[in-house]
């Protein structure tokens, strides 16, 4: 049986040991995964291969698995960071579908096979350097007919938020220096998100998403 967005975000409160998920962590859910949810289910209403980088705490894996897609997880940092293996072996159990654990930096990771559906949660404001060639990276692993979809922080509506980088073409280059601290490392509104999706895709919208963020999308082509 498919999940909510609330009974995802009850599954995984129960499942870590951690109160920051609780405390912290699922109100940011709260400002964009009702929405982005509807999207996704719009996009894939059917199962297909995903690729979640950066899933966080895990709510949107057992979102996807409810609905019987084939999954893998993609993070920068050793699983039980936020994730545990514990989470994954109880959505295998919960829902019949493995999730796929990967490790690897997006900046330079090639994984041999394609998917449907790639998604980053709010993770690609926190690359130490330009994304430029982490939407490289992911565009090659995506299917012909794939979609990819990324979520970020709205530049105008947070206008507090004090990153050291207003736009991405300021952080330096990859392999051109240790990069910056790991934070949000610039912030972006619609039309900076838009130039980094057609660095890397031909087909490219961005739209406001829940309270105060962006969604964009990602599809072949030439850029």
């Amino acid at each position: 049986m498919s999940m909510s967005v609330l009974q995802s975000q009850e599954f995984i409160a129960a499942k870590t040991e951690k109160s920051y998920y609780a405390d912290h962590y699922r109100a940011m859910e709260d400002l964009y995964l009702p929405d982005l949810s509807h999207r996704l289910d719009q996009i894939a209403p059917t199962p297909r291969r995903v690729l979640d980088i950066g899933p966080g705490w895990g709510t949107q894996l057992i979102w996807f698995a409810s609905r019987d897609h084939q999954l893998t997880a993609m993070d920068l940092l050793p699983i039980g960071t936020f994730v545990s293996a514990d989470t994954l072996q109880e959505i295998a159990q919960k829902t019949g579908q493995y999730v796929a654990w990967t490790e690897h930096d997006i900046l330079k990771a090639r994984i041999e096979a394609t998917f449907d559906l790639i998604l980053a949660s709010q993770v690609i404001p926190h690359l130490k350097f330009r994304p430029d060639a982490a939407m490289r990276h992911i565009a090659q692993m995506l299917d012909p007919k794939g979609v990819f979809v990324c979520v970020v922080l709205d530049r105008d509506g947070h206008p507090k938020v004090a990153a050291p980088y207003d736009r991405w073409e300021e952080l330096p280059d990859y392999g051109t220096g240790p990069g910056v601290p790991e934070m949000v490392t610039c912030m972006y509104d619609a039309e900076g998100l838009r130039r980094l999706l057609r660095t890397a895709f031909g087909d490219v919208s961005v739209q406001p998403l829940g309270a105060d963020c962006l969604i964009g999308e990602g599809r072949e082509g030439r850029p």
